[in-house]
């Protein structure tokens, strides 16, 4: 092996120099053929300027030397040690693996980069060979929320989001292992798969896709028609009470109420929120009977979970006999709907 390539002998090594006052001071011999951090610069420096360099003729030797020892640093700084021979024998591996090979050949001062080095380069040159899975974590009327599993030999992932009765599927690019897949289309059915990529080329995908479907769309709160378990007529009486126009009496049916509450459930579902019982009660708790008292801590517990949607501007009932006007009712059923059509 040519010794010269290998350390990259500067000039000034390569031919004696003179000394001005005994002459030449002979021939250096060549550096060691493995350059290796662990010896020193100079030991390198002793093995060049030994015999036949003698205490009164070492002036220029040790000049030499000097200047040897600096471009030994130099290169040191550099990283250049052992680099210049793995780069030269690698035959493409570092530029291929970037600082994976590099690192390894100057750890250990190879001639070329051992062979698990290689199976590295090798192994990180190619496009994932296997496919992962994918599961979904939640659904609101107009998204998807996925967590995936990573793939090897993936820099970043391709999911695909198709309708089930259809072939053509939308890419959605993530590095992350979580997404949220938004813009779809309410209580509609959708296949779901992806795949890990690299700049050497697409995996597979998952052999079955994951069915999902989004949750259907919400109609707004409606006093002039029914919005559940109470009838048109019953909901519009209830509104009229609210407006003071006739007396309550049995014009405000406990359906109306019950229903509002239901609409506040079916609402926090499709956002992916969940009820609060900050007020002590569950939804169904809040849900009254004919002949129930619609007590100050029911309202409150309602009003708190409406208010997640929006500020309602009306503060809590402080006691059971406190009374509630039209607008305390009205105001909850106008937040909520304004939530309902930014969905």
């Amino acid at each position: 092996m040519d010794v010269d390539k290998i350390i990259q002998i500067p000039a000034f090594l390569a031919e004696p120099e003179a000394d001005s006052s005994n002459g030449a001071c002979g021939e250096y011999e060549a550096a060691p053929a493995a350059v290796c951090p662990s010896q020193t610069c100079s030991n390198i420096c002793l093995t060049v300027t030994q015999s036949p360099c003698t205490p009164t003729t070492q002036g220029s030797c040790t000049s030499a030397c000097e200047r040897f020892v600096q471009y030994c640093k130099d290169c040191e700084s550099t990283a250049q040690g052992c680099t210049t021979t793995c780069e030269s024998s690698a035959q493409g591996c570092v530029s291929a693996c970037e600082k994976n090979c590099q690192t390894t050949c100057e750890s250990s001062c190879q001639t070329g980069c051992q062979a698990s080095c290689q199976d590295a380069c090798e192994t990180s040159s190619q496009a994932p060979t296997t496919y992962g899975s994918l599961t979904v974590t939640g659904r609101t009327s107009t998204s998807i929320s996925v967590r995936i599993t990573s793939i090897p030999n993936a820099t970043y992932y391709v999911i695909f989001c198709r309708l089930a009765s259809e072939t053509t599927a939308a890419e959605y690019t993530t590095t992350g292992l979580t997404y949220t897949i938004t813009g779809l289309t309410p209580g509609t059915d959708y296949m779901l798969n992806y795949v890990g990529r690299s700049p050497y080329g697409l995996g597979p995908g998952m052999p079955s896709p994951v069915a999902a479907r989004t949750l259907p769309a919400i109609e707004p709160w409606h006093w002039t028609s029914s919005n559940g378990s109470a009838s048109a007529e019953q909901t519009g009486n209830a509104y009229r009470v609210l407006l003071g126009e006739i007396p309550v009496d049995s014009n405000f049916s406990h359906l109306v109420w019950n229903d509002l509450v239901d609409k506040v459930v079916e609402v926090q579902n499709a956002a992916g929120k969940s009820w609060t019982t900050t007020g002590g009660l569950t939804a169904a708790q809040c849900r009254v009977s004919a002949g129930d008292t619609l007590s100050a801590r029911i309202y409150n517990s309602v009003k708190k979970n409406i208010e997640a949607f929006g500020e309602t501007g009306i503060s809590d009932v402080s006691r059971d006999n406190e009374e509630l006007t039209g607008n305390h009712i009205i105001q909850l059923t106008g937040v909520l709907n304004s939530y309902i059509n930014s969905m």
